[in-house]
């Protein structure tokens, strides 16, 4: 059980990450800002469907020869059972396997109906029918043995399971009457202006940082594998110079192209950042911008000497302090090419917001 909930940690987690830069910037245009709880409750909404699909599926069957699982269409029977086998003491009746499987039926639907109502403003009857959609589908796919990927149902399809998933989902739903308060004065207008704060531009940073790693790490698995699957290469035939090109050239063009563009990076525009360029020229701002922020950065951390071993850290080090130390939160970058950034939302001539 324990390694099940794992696997579903670490598939989650993964594909969070993989999902963190459209995220945030879907959190700033639907918000107007990244909320930690939201941003949390998403978290675990994802963990909460692969956990689903991992305790419901998993372990595989190792071969074909297993004995086919049968079905359970007779509503209430598990309460039948619970009433034929629980005798004596409450410890007893908790340690009935009839009552601890219609526990965990229930408790593991209960963040579903939680979920659904903090983060969808959902209330009962959906949060309800919810977890009997998902329930439903589950117990369909196991008795349809994963639609027909296995010869034979290795899972019991069981009517019981069905009504205590509901349940589950509709006692999570009540669970969180309690927090929708809370979560809606969370909630900000998604017009208003806001100034820019020094934990905005270190968002923006890590999301310029995490959108050329990944896109390059995703470009470079799915170059490896057309280049396996499709053309049939081995895997020492691998050509660095290629690979370059899709996990470093491909990503840092797109950002160079998004400055010299729209004159911030792919981070900033994602937590709604617009350029303000002052004393130096648009024509020449805008590569320094580039040059002495994520392009910079990236170039230095890809070339392996010992010189830039020492550079980065330092370099690193000036961007961070660069963003306290300037007012307006600038940066070493726009600092040393003339521009500041302020809320995209922000009309031409507004003064800057000061909260």
């Amino acid at each position: 059980m324990l390694m099940l909930g794992v696997i579903a940690l670490l598939v989650g987690g993964f594909l969070a990450v993989i999902l963190m830069v459209p995220f945030i910037a879907l959190s700033y245009r639907r918000h107007g800002r990244l909320s930690f709880w939201r941003a949390v409750g998403w978290l675990a909404l994802l963990i909460y469907f692969f956990a689903i699909w991992t305790y419901t599926l998993l372990p595989l069957p190792e071969t074909d020869t297993y004995r086919a699982s049968g079905t359970q269409l007779i509503p209430l029977e598990s309460v039948r059972d619970i009433r034929n086998y629980a005798h004596g003491s409450v410890g007893q009746l908790l340690r009935n396997e009839a009552v601890q499987q219609v526990a965990l039926n229930v408790l593991l639907f209960m963040p579903l109906g939680f979920l659904i109502r903090t983060l969808f403003r959902r209330g009962f009857i959906i949060a309800t029918l919810s977890g009997f959609a998902l329930s439903l589908l589950v117990e369909l796919t196991q008795l349809t043995a994963v639609w027909g990927l296995f010869p034979r149902p290795y899972r019991v399809f069981d009517v019981d399971d069905l009504l205590a998933n509901t349940l589950g989902a509709l006692l999570g739903s009540l669970v969180a009457f309690l927090f929708v308060g809370f979560a809606r004065r969370e909630e900000g207008t998604r017009s208003e202006p806001r100034r820019v704060t020094a934990g905005r531009r270190f968002l923006g940073m890590l999301c310029d940082f995490m959108f050329v790693s990944l896109l390059g790490f995703l470009l470079v698995i799915g170059w490896r594998l057309y280049r396996g699957l499709v053309l049939g290469m081995s895997v020492e035939a691998i050509n660095d110079g290629t690979e370059w090109i899709f996990g470093l050239a491909i990503p840092l063009g797109i950002q160079l192209l998004w400055v010299l563009l729209r004159g911030t990076t792919v981070g900033e525009s994602a937590v709604l950042l617009a350029p303000r360029y002052g004393r130096v020229p648009i024509a020449l701002a805008r590569p320094l911008r580039f040059i002495f922020g994520i392009g910079g950065y990236t170039v230095l951390t890809a070339l392996d000497t010992p010189v830039t071993a020492l550079i980065v850290p330092l370099f690193v080090l000036a961007s961070i302090i660069a963003v306290w130390a300037t007012t307006d939160r600038r940066g070493l970058a726009c600092a040393l090419s003339g521009s500041t950034v302020v809320d995209a939302r922000l009309g031409a001539g507004e003064p800057v917001p000061t909260r």
